[in-house]
């Protein structure tokens, strides 16, 4: 019963670290994951319009000054307004209508408006066509600019400037630009996405965002403060940095925290270990004295402690492996560019806790090795 215990207590090891190293290797990919975007140095804020000032030329205004400002802050390279911000999740459906073909397409996808400075501030590259600009405002002819998904999806093999589409019905719009695929989500592949000028569809609710020379956090404050100066009674959120949204997907407290209480049950399956071999030298005191007293070597009466350890880690480590590919399926939502069976974290969880079994078995192995027969002999 102690050994199936022992190695029961190896075996949960094994399985939960198993699982903290996808956890690690996904917080590494997270990290790494092409966003679509430039990340860094990234700030932004969502501004809420007073109900007053939320009327159409109203809303373009403010937004229009308010990006201005912000630009001029020392430290801030660009500054633009954005009605929903990448990595923000969401989407909704959208019925798309392409000149020249009869069928209405229904996808699930995202409808942005946004000022002229929006991709140049979030760093999205444009394939081809050219940004929005001030003059694409109201009076001018309703344009859009789509994602390299939509063009794929719409216009494969052919070059979608100059074709147009309606949007839910509404105004036709001509493509003027394809612009790079930026996730919505950062675990999910980018879906469509129609981008319109914000002066030809605005909203009382958007997110400033601003791009700054240095860490982007030190303008936190003064964000709030400029807009505020510009506009009272505008309700603004909590400045959030691009980073410490992708930070929030998977926050490294949850993976210290696993990590913890791993290395948890790693000390308690150590000290089982240990406290078991310790006392099966203890009770096998006189055999190994009498082996020694017939000539057996020493180094014999070594791997023989030693070998029942490693047995007992091998059995325990076989199920926690077994165990740690069942979790890794129950992970697999979570885990981003890291494969539910990867080989390094199997082998490497594998790898350290043989290390560590054959530590905690070395010192009641010397112990059996520097037994003196006669003291042995007298053993019962």
């Amino acid at each position: 019963m102690r050994f199936v215990l022992v190695a029961g207590e190896i075996a949960v090891t094994v399985t939960l670290l198993t699982g903290l190293g996808l956890l690690v290797r996904t917080f590494i990919s997270l990290q790494h994951t092409e966003t679509g975007f430039r990340a860094y140095n990234l700030t932004t804020v969502s501004v809420t319009l007073p109900i007053e000032h939320a009327g159409a030329e109203s809303s373009t205004e403010f937004f229009r000054l308010a990006a201005e400002r912000l630009r001029g802050l020392a430290g801030v390279e660009s500054a633009a307004a954005v009605s929903a911000m990448p990595l923000a999740g969401g989407g909704r459906p959208l019925t798309v209508e392409i000149e020249g073909r009869a069928n209405v397409e229904n996808l699930q996808g995202h409808y942005t408006v946004a000022t002229p400075e929006h991709f140049q501030t979030m760093g999205i590259a444009l394939q081809r066509g050219r940004p929005f600009s001030l003059t694409d405002n109201a009076a001018a002819p309703a344009v859009v600019i789509v994602n390299q998904r939509v063009a794929g999806l719409f216009w494969p093999g052919t070059d979608p400037i100059g074709k147009r589409v309606r949007l839910g019905g509404g105004k036709w719009r001509s493509v003027i630009a394809v612009a790079s695929d930026v996730r919505q989500e950062l675990m999910k592949a980018a879906g469509p996405e129609f981008y319109v000028p914000y002066a030809q569809d605005p909203v009382p609710s958007m997110w400033m965002v601003i791009r700054t020379k240095a860490d982007a956090r030190q303008f936190n404050s003064v964000l709030r403060g400029e807009l505020r100066a510009l506009q009272p009674g505008l309700r603004i959120s909590t400045p959030l940095t691009i980073d410490e949204v992708i930070s929030g997907y998977f926050p490294g407290s949850l993976v210290a925290g696993v990590g913890a209480f791993c290395a948890a049950a790693l000390l308690f399956a150590v000290l089982g270990l240990y406290g078991v071999v310790s006392y099966l030298v203890t009770q096998r005191t006189h055999e190994f004295g009498v082996r020694i007293a017939l000539g057996a070597d020493t180094r014999e009466v070594r791997r023989l402690v030693l070998a029942l350890g490693m047995k007992l880690a091998g059995a325990g480590t076989v199920v926690g492996l077994a165990g740690g590919f069942g979790l890794a399926r129950l992970l697999a939502g979570l885990m981003v560019g890291v494969e539910v069976s990867h080989p390094l974290v199997f082998v490497s969880v594998a790898t350290v806790l043989a290390g560590v079994v054959l530590m905690a078995c070395w010192l009641p192995a010397r112990r059996a090795m520097r037994i003196s027969p006669m003291d042995a002999l007298r053993c019962r």
